[in-house]
């Protein structure tokens, strides 16, 4: 989750949004909040985490999101915990999905055969990438097929 959320949360916060929106002067985060928010497990991936965000902003009235600002779920989360089990099959299951993918490709022939491999319906494959948040696509390079 760490890898997630360094690269979400700085972005919800570079964008001024919230700032401007709830009229807050926040420019980052404690070290203490930081841990709290790597430490979740989000279940709710992107949206859940920009919720907390934004509910942080509305309520934090200092300069730096503190874990007291952050939604009560958060802000209970402990560093160190282990992951609930639901979250790090979903996790395994998006690191399958994406590495099938790279190895088939991305198009619509790609796909079919990372099913296949995967043991699942191309559905099956679609559903599990957006519970994933896993693209379905390569926005590197483009791939027209298996690699070599």
């Amino acid at each position: 989750m760490s890898t997630f959320f360094q690269g979400q949360s700085t972005q919800f916060l570079d964008e001024p949004k919230y700032c401007r929106k709830y009229r807050r002067d926040v420019e980052g985060i404690t070290d203490e909040a930081r841990q709290r928010l790597v430490s979740y497990h989000w279940p709710g991936n992107a949206r859940e985490l920009e919720n907390a965000i934004e509910y942080a902003v509305n309520v934090e009235t200092g300069r730096s999101i503190r874990s007291a600002s952050l939604p009560a779920a958060v802000s209970r989360a402990r560093p160190g915990a282990l992951k609930p089990l639901d979250a790090k099959v979903r996790s395994y299951e998006r690191m399958l999905l994406i590495e099938a993918l790279e190895t088939c490709g991305y198009s619509l022939e790609g796909k079919k055969r990372a099913a296949r491999e995967l043991g699942v319906s191309l559905p099956t494959l679609y559903r599990k990438r957006g519970a994933a948040a896993a693209p379905l696509h390569n926005t590197a390079r483009p791939h027209a097929g298996p690699r070599a």
